[in-house]
């Protein structure tokens, strides 16, 4: 008879071991050990990368400065409602990204607003057409 998936005998006292999640006694030790000399441990580290230890600067400095997110686009309006909007825009962006105003990729992610706008105003007058056609049937 196969065991598999079954670690545990019938009848087992021990119960069914220690829950998904929990952390095993050297863990919980180990952690117990760093939590009390990491005021020690900063310092040495500290220490390490005013010397020029580069590997330990970098990780500092990984812990230390947050991540880098993106910065707001700061463009003024750009009026979206028609094609004729779009086309104004899309040259504005051109403008600002050649005049070094805007980066290449601000000026991508701000293209890729006008082409997604472009395509709603499309289907939008598409809808229209078609709605204009088939009450004239």
């Amino acid at each position: 008879m196969s065991r598999r998936g079954r670690p545990f005998e019938p009848g087992n006292r021990f119960g069914r071991g220690r829950p998904r999640g929990s952390r095993n006694k050297t863990s919980k030790a180990a952690k117990e050990l760093l939590n009390s000399t990491a005021d020690a441990i900063v310092r040495k580290a500290m220490l390490m990368a005013m010397r020029g230890d580069s590997s330990i600067m970098r990780a500092l400095l990984g812990h230390i400065l947050p991540a880098q997110k993106e910065e707001p686009v700061r463009i003024g309006s750009l009026p979206m409602a028609t094609i004729t909007d779009l086309a104004n825009a899309s040259e504005q962006v051109l403008k600002k990204v050649t005049s070094a105003k805007l980066t290449i990729t601000a000026g991508k992610g701000l293209a890729n607003l006008i082409e997604a706008r472009c395509e709603v105003i499309k289907t939008q007058e598409l809808e229209q057409r078609v709605a204009a056609l088939e009450k004239r049937r």
